[in-house]
């Protein structure tokens, strides 16, 4: 039985309505690059002869089949980072960003890659990062639905937080670490002096 309360869990369903099409496009999507992987080839001078490439006509010295290991892009981890500065309030962004998260973080479920979520922002005077960790790498119904919360809050301290957030990804043992960013580039801690300091 699910921890969620029925409220939450009525929210969650009824957003994931919505996202559905773009979820289900995205898991088929990357299946099909994961499936590619294991089935690549190469042909060289050397290996097991391809009879049909040597009888095609085609005037290379490369009729041999050499098969590799494939790089294993299952084997992988996905950070999010997502900015919840003040400007993320304006034009429905923290909404959007709230929404771009929970549909990866369904697809990302459905292919059983692990994934960790961290809202950052900055404290009210602006030089000191805060995050919020809404996912633990276990992508259970329960983080998922923690990321609901995702809002606009204070300033944000992207530079810090990407390194934080770099410094954590490195600690996965997983051959393929990938860290996605969501923000609205406007970086606002008081640390930078100027937004163009920032960015």
């Amino acid at each position: 039985k699910s921890n969620l309360s029925d409220a939450l869990q009525a929210k969650y369903n009824n957003l994931l309505l919505l996202l559905s099409e773009g979820v289900n496009f995205l898991v088929n999507h990357m299946k099909r690059i994961i499936k590619k992987d294991t089935e690549d080839r190469e042909y060289r001078n050397s290996g097991k002869l391809n009879v049909k490439r040597l009888s095609s006509g085609r005037l290379t010295s490369r009729v041999f089949n050499r098969r590799f290991d494939p790089a294993n892009t299952s084997d992988m981890c996905v950070e999010i980072l997502v900015d919840e500065s003040g400007s993320m309030q304006c034009d429905n962004k923290s909404t959007c960003a709230m929404q771009c998260v929970v549909g990866l973080a369904e697809a990302f479920s459905r292919l059983h890659i692990p994934l960790k979520v961290i809202g950052y922002t900055a404290d009210i005077g602006g030089y000191d990062a805060v995050h919020y960790h809404y996912m633990h790498w276990l992508n259970t119904p329960a983080e998922r639905a923690n990321l609901l919360s995702i809002t606009h809050r204070c300033d944000n301290f992207d530079g810090y937080s990407i390194r934080y957030g770099t410094e954590m990804l490195l600690k996965r043992k997983e051959q393929h670490k990938i860290m996605i960013i969501i923000s609205d580039g406007h970086p606002a801690a008081l640390y930078y002096r100027s937004r163009s300091a920032g960015i």
